[in-house]
């Protein structure tokens, strides 16, 4: 009797141990799904915030092209519109100095042939 008391006690401390064991096992399980989800979880993070900096510097680049594209624009009207004055001034001056040259020839016929009657005269 008293090796079968012995026995059992050995049997359910045996019994114990496998439980504690496997108890162990299941809680290292448990934290290493809870360690594996953290760092996906840090990896997806890491992942979205590295898309939200790609998003932002795009549309960084973006703005400076589009800034770039109106300073190109307004350049180009402004030569164009220089362009536009440049040749309204040169017509304007082509046609105030056709005139001035017609006063200038009209003076000087006029001239010519006084001075050719005032020696006929003498």
């Amino acid at each position: 009797m008293f090796c079968f008391k012995e026995e059992k006690e050995r049997l359910e401390m045996e019994r114990r141990k496998q439980e504690e064991l496997k108890r162990a096992q299941e809680e290292e399980e448990l934290l290493k799904k809870k360690e594996k989800q953290a760092a996906q979880q840090a990896a997806s993070r890491e992942k979205a915030l590295r898309a939200e900096e790609k998003k932002r510097k795009a549309a960084e680049e973006q703005e400076r092209l589009r800034k770039l594209q109106e300073a190109r624009q307004a350049a180009a009207k402004k030569a164009a519109e220089e362009k536009e004055a440049l040749k309204k001034a040169k017509t304007a001056n082509l046609s105030s100095d056709i005139p001035s040259k017609q006063v200038e020839s009209d003076q000087t016929i006029k001239k010519v042939p006084q001075k050719q009657h005032v020696q006929a005269t003498q």
